[in-house]
Order: C-alpha cells, then sequence, then structure tokens
C-alpha cells in the first residue's frame, strides 16, 4: 500500500541519520584535525591577500606553515584558559565559561593578528611608528 511505503521510506532515513551520526562519533577526532586544517588554510590565504595585500608565491609555503603554527598556538591558547577554569573552578556556570572563552578568544585573534604581521608575513613597521631603537 502507498503507507506502508511512506513509513518504510521514513524508516530508511531514520537508518541513514543513525549511521551518520555513528559514522561522526567513530571518526570525530579525524574530523575535527580535518577542519582544522582546512580553518587554518582559509585563515592564511584570507589574512595574505586581504589584511596583508600579499599575491605570488614568494614564501607561499614557509607562510602556510607559519601560519598553522600560529593557529595551533592561539587555538592551545584558548583550549587552555578553559582547561584552567577547570581546575580552578570545579563547576563553573556557562556564563563564567562564555565569559573566558570570549576574553580568550580575544587575546587569540590579538595574539594571531601580531604573530601574523610580526613573523609570518613580516610586515615591515614604518618608521615613524617604530620607536627609536637607540633610545
Amino acid at each position: 500500500s502507498l503507507m506502508s511505503g511512506v513509513n518504510t521510506r521514513s524508516a530508511d532515513v531514520d537508518i541513514d541519520i543513525g549511521s551518520l551520526i555513528s559514522a561522526i562519533a567513530r571518526n570525530w577526532v579525524r574530523i575535527a584535525v580535518f577542519t582544522l586544517a582546512v580553518t587554518a588554510i582559509g585563515n592564511t590565504a584570507a589574512n595574505r591577500r586581504w589584511t596583508f595585500g600579499l599575491r605570488g608565491r614568494d614564501r607561499l609555503l614557509r607562510q602556510y606553515a607559519m601560519g598553522a603554527l600560529v593557529y595551533m598556538l592561539t587555538l592551545g591558547l584558548t583550549s587552555g584558559a578553559l582547561a584552567v577554569l577547570g581546575k580552578m573552578v570545579p563547576d563553573p556556570s556557562k556564563h563564567l565559561e562564555v565569559t573566558v572563552l570570549v576574553l580568550a578568544s580575544i587575546a587569540a585573534t590579538v595574539t594571531r593578528y601580531f604573530a601574523l604581521k610580526s613573523f609570518v608575513f613580516a610586515i615591515k613597521i614604518p618608521d615613524r611608528i617604530r620607536p627609536n631603537e637607540g633610545a
């Protein structure tokens, strides 16, 4: 009958979604590593092009490798902030967790920008902004 066909299709969808969830649960570390790698590459490419105005292949591999290291550093900063919170406050409120995460994310963003500017892409600071080295 028509209704049994609908129910069968619905059951098939439930099984497929269940299989998908099960596959994700079994492979979550691989998925997380892959998404972090894609994010680091995309973020470095966007910063290289739009923030720092760099184009071409000059020092490209070095910049991507260093960008990935900076990304991991800043990821460690935000993860570390939550780990420290967990050690200091055994059962923190959601409000406190969000506050710590927001502050750590701001610190990570500032750290990432200055690391990219100073080390990865080595943009020179204009002399009028740089303090006198001999002073």
